[in-house]
């Protein structure tokens, strides 16, 4: 389990194996804790893998107007690191399904239009709260999918930008065939 998870068996955890979470939590890894017999045995870290153009698409979003915000159920090292990497520079971090949805509100409570990006389980609650919310397709869960109003069939992210672009011509079309 994870460190809380492992202190509330009643598990003490090592100063070099905390030391050693520190580290991988700066590196954007989450880490398992392995116990056995009242002790800590061993840590495996898992990372999410950031899409190479992450950065480029922020950027694009950014020139068309768009501001990058990062929900993630991540903790803040973690966060910090991905959303650094990708150019993103203000995030929420630690976040359970709910605490994303209360995010979008707020958001769009200081008259923002939010548009959420996700791909699992946890974001269908924000995705179905969001203005418009896009599920990533072919890798995105069932249920991401069927909350999401627009669910791009390929996994790339660089189509977000296209979309804004389309989007806004199109709804800029709607108003001159009302004006006329």
């Amino acid at each position: 389990g994870n460190e809380k998870y492992i202190r509330g068996k009643g598990i003490e955890i090592a100063e070099s194996v905390s030391e050693k979470l520190s580290e991988l939590r700066c590196q954007g890894k989450a880490s398992v804790i392995t116990a056995a017999d009242g002790r800590v045995i061993g840590v495996t870290a898992l990372s999410d893998v950031l899409r190479e153009n992450a950065a480029e698409v922020t950027n694009a979003l950014s020139d068309v107007g768009v501001k990058s915000v990062l929900l993630t159920g991540d903790n803040r090292y973690t966060a910090e690191y991905f959303a650094a990497k990708a150019g993103i520079s203000e995030l929420r971090a630690e976040l359970l399904p709910e605490e994303k949805v209360s995010s979008i509100k707020e958001l769009q409570k200081n008259g923002g239009v939010v548009c959420m990006v996700g791909d699992g389980v946890n974001d269908a609650p924000a995705l179905k709260t969001a203005d418009v919310g896009i599920a990533m397709g072919s890798m995105g869960s069932d249920i991401a999918v069927e909350a999401a109003d627009i669910a791009l069939v390929s996994d790339d992210i660089g189509k977000l930008p296209y979309l804004k672009r389309l989007s806004k011509s199109t709804v800029n079309t709607i108003k001159l065939s009302i004006f006329l």
